[in-house]
């Protein structure tokens, strides 16, 4: 009886063990996914703007993939920002297609600025 109640634990304790290496499989190919996309993400700034109180930059995605800003920090603070291209028509999408000139709008003056992308990457512009 203690062998049969021993086999059955050991089983239960191999299925979940189990189990939980196969999430982490996942997990890293996930991982290494997101990073091949981060990798994709090439940013260089053509022009920059900044006056007191506001930062424009005019920004040349020369990667393979559009990148989708999800936010931008000045200085490590938040701040709303606008995407336009170079005839002012504003990109709802925040989206700065390849091999096209971008202007990025920040309503707050500082020394950097840090763009973070939907596939979460973090871009760091110096602005001095």
């Amino acid at each position: 009886m203690l062998l049969a109640v021993i086999a059955t634990v050991s089983y239960f304790a191999l299925s979940g063990a189990s189990k939980k290496t196969i999430d982490a499989e996942r997990t890293v190919t996930d991982v290494i996914e997101l990073k091949g996309s981060q990798v994709q993400e090439l940013l260089s700034v053509i022009s920059k703007n900044a006056s007191p109180g506001s930062i424009t930059l005019e920004l040349l995605n020369y990667g393979k993939k559009d990148i989708i800003i999800e936010k931008v920090f000045v200085d490590g603070s938040p701040f709303a920002f606008t995407v336009s291209d170079s005839d002012g028509n504003i990109f709802s999408n925040n989206t700065i297609t390849p091999r096209k000139i971008t202007e990025l709008y920040v309503g707050a003056a500082g020394q950097s600025i840090q763009i973070v992308t939907s596939s979460k990457n973090i871009i760091n512009l110096p602005l001095n």
